[in-house]
């Protein structure tokens, strides 16, 4: 009866005293718990992954599981049939494998997982999964052609470890998608009053990629401009302070001030999305008074966004505003703003983040106030929402879910000239009754 274990190494003593059963047990055991992990994420990630990628990995997985589940059996067997060089061919196929998966899986856990109790579980795996590879290899009975099992054994462990590299390593660092976002002015039109005039302001969302895209969010607003001109040139110290101020300067106008006329939303149902290279066209009527007290309007408009093969919003969106019962405002909040504050839950495009990974939750901040306000989204713990958000963790939360705020620029023209088409297009009449 081939032992699983060397005599020199555990003693004649315990192989006597009737250990030599519990060895085998723990390495099935091991075998059995790993199979059935396997199994649980390969079969959420051949039906529910968002990408390929996911699903061909859920289908390695798989195979990975039906592997170990043979291996489970052929290790006791191969305790049992002394002389069994196929049974011991399956045993170390299925403890290799195993021991690939586990060491996969803790890998990945710790380097990017939160759950303790999933860490624990494969820190112990791995380590047994290598023991069983080693006492299997080590019993005294021949393996049918060596050379073309280990080429078999090879080829598999680095179609499973590139497999692994592309999803858990690659993936989330390789280049993301450039969406747009872009505004143009129509040609203005003067009431019938010719008290008013409104301007058209066409917003586009391009999705410029190869994947979908989500449209988390928008927001626009039109402002205008009054730049005063002096009667005579403004001194130099004068203007080299707008320069440290990061403002234009002109040496014969004072710095213009900027005033919120409209805004809101152009997109309006959140978490909507985009297929890729498809383009979202909207036109919002802005209505002016003829007599408006500006030189300048100034319309800007943004976009937040992420990829849809990085993660799932669910469409339950909560809102509180900063006008409501007991809502707290968060420190990074301006003195002056009034926000809006929207929140989901979100879904990891892979079983094992989703497993391993504390849930997260996407917000969605809208400040505004009689200055130009502006928007941002942000992905949290349910515990972290309304926190300063980083350069370093925007950064992150770019590659991991491609998640960014797309801004069209400003987009600027002169009142007067709008003020001039106005006038030379007026609205038509109502027909008569």
């Amino acid at each position: 009866m081939p032992r699983l274990w060397r005599p020199d190494t555990f003693g004649e003593r315990e192989a006597r005293a009737g250990w030599t059963w519990v060895v085998p047990a723990l390495f099935a055991l091991n075998l059995v718990v790993t199979a059935c992990f396997l199994g649980r994420f390969g079969v959420e990630d051949v039906t529910e992954a968002l990408a390929f990628t996911g699903n061909f990995a859920g289908l390695m997985m798989l195979v990975a599981a039906a592997v170990a589940l043979v291996g489970a059996v052929a290790v006791p067997a191969l305790y049992l049939r002394s002389g069994s060089s196929y049974i011991k061919l399956f045993a170390l196929v299925g403890t290799a494998t195993a021991f690939v998966a586990n060491l996969m899986l803790m890998v990945s856990t710790v380097r990017d997982g939160e759950s303790v109790p999933y860490t624990v579980l494969w820190c112990v795996l791995a380590p047994v999964s290598a023991w069983s590879v080693v006492a299997v290899y080590r019993t005294p009975v021949d393996i049918p052609a060596p050379k073309s099992v280990g080429v078999a054994a090879a080829v598999a462990a680095l179609v499973a470890a590139a497999n692994f590299g592309y999803n858990q390593l690659y993936q989330p660092y390789k280049e993301m998608p450039s969406p747009e976002v872009t505004v143009v002015l129509g040609d203005p039109v003067l009431s019938p009053e010719k008290k008013a005039f409104v301007l058209p302001v066409h917003f586009t969302f391009e999705n410029r990629s190869d994947v979908g895209m989500y449209m988390l969010g928008s927001q626009f607003w039109v402002a205008g401009r009054d730049e005063k001109t002096v009667s005579s040139a403004r001194s130099g110290p004068v203007w080299r302070t707008d320069f440290e101020r990061g403002w234009a300067s002109n040496r014969w106008a004072l710095t213009p001030s900027t005033r919120i006329i409209t805004f809101g939303v152009w997109m309006p149902d959140f978490g909507s999305w985009l297929a890729p290279h498809e383009t979202f066209t909207t036109t919002r009527m802005v209505q002016l008074p003829i007599g408006i007290p500006y030189d300048e309007i100034r319309v800007f408009a943004d976009m937040a966004c992420a990829r849809t093969d990085r993660m799932w919003v669910e469409s339950n969106w909560t809102r509180e505003s900063s006008w409501g019962p007991g809502v707290k405002h968060p420190g990074w909040v301006k003195k002056g703003f009034d926000f809006l504050h929207y929140r989901t839950r979100i879904r990891e495009n892979n079983s094992i983040a989703e497993h391993t990974r504390e849930p997260r939750y996407l917000d969605y901040w809208w400040l505004f106030g009689d200055n130009p306000g502006y928007a941002f989204p942000d992905i949290t713990k349910k515990s972290e929402a309304g926190r300063n958000l980083t350069d370093e963790e925007g950064h992150r939360l770019y590659s991991r879910y491609g998640l960014a705020r797309i801004n069209s620029g400003y987009v600027s023209r002169s009142l007067w000239d709008l003020k001039r088409q106005a006038g030379s297009r007026p609205a038509p009449s109502a027909p008569p009754p």
